[in-house]
């Protein structure tokens, strides 16, 4: 449901073009193919930062299978959330 003084995303513009239209904090949740790269794509443009929520990318040591950015794209784009726990420690949202 959408705020009352909220328009909701239109389909025929792109994420980026309704960002520069609607200054501020914009939250994504990205599904299905390249979401990673339009993701880092729109955050590189506006100048924004990517919190990650992927139950795996949370764990140092597994990059095989989570598809985590490159330290390259980090560098670029900041990233949270992402190899801060060994895979051995127990890790939660409380934490």
């Amino acid at each position: 449901m959408t705020h009352p003084t909220q328009r909701p995303f239109s389909a025929g513009r792109s994420a980026a073009e309704y960002a520069d239209a609607h200054p501020g904090d914009v939250h994504l949740r990205l599904h299905g193919l390249r979401k990673g790269a339009l993701g880092r794509a729109l955050a590189e443009r506006i100048g924004a930062e990517i919190v990650s929520v992927d139950s795996m990318k949370i764990y140092r040591r597994m990059d095989v299978g989570t598809a985590k950015p490159s330290a390259a794209v980090r560098a670029r784009v900041p990233h949270h959330l992402i190899d801060v726990a060994a895979p051995s420690e127990e890790f939660s949202v409380a934490r």
